[in-house]
């Protein structure tokens, strides 16, 4: 079996990402904004369903949370959806450990926090239910 040399990249500050090249030459990085969901929709046959083209946007989650911050947190709750070994919540609250959401799902309340924020992306996309927490055989 052969093994390739790799760079992983995942992780690294963007400033520092800007300044790799590769045997001397710049390399590209394409973003798609809310690339799962909508892949997700696309795969099920959907369109999706809202005007507002951020399937990552839910409304009012936390007062004192800015929108940007509001839709991270959302973004990686959606990725414990899919990804989560667990349940979503429990993935959520870990990932608050690893100190990318601002303390939000830490102490008091944070299983209460998590789930809340489940149950809004649940609900916003009740037409992919069938993909959440799908657990890994």
């Amino acid at each position: 079996m052969q093994r390739r040399n790799t760079i992983l990249l995942e992780g690294i500050k963007l400033s520092v990402r800007k300044l790799t090249t590769i045997n001397g030459k710049e390399i590209a990085e394409v973003d798609y904004k809310a690339c799962f969901p909508f892949m997700l929709y696309h795969k099920l046959g959907l369109d999706y369903p809202y005007d507002d083209n951020d399937p990552y946007k839910i409304e009012c989650l936390f007062d004192g949370f800015s929108e940007k911050a509001q839709r991270s947190v959302t973004k990686i709750a959606f990725q414990c959806l899919l990804n989560g070994k667990s349940s979503p919540e429990k993935a959520l609250v870990k990932s608050n450990k690893l100190g990318v959401m601002q303390g939000l799902f830490a102490g008091k309340g944070s299983k209460q926090r998590a789930k809340m924020v489940i149950e809004a992306i649940e609900n916003k996309h009740a037409l992919l239910q069938q993909v959440f927490n799908q657990k890994s055989p």
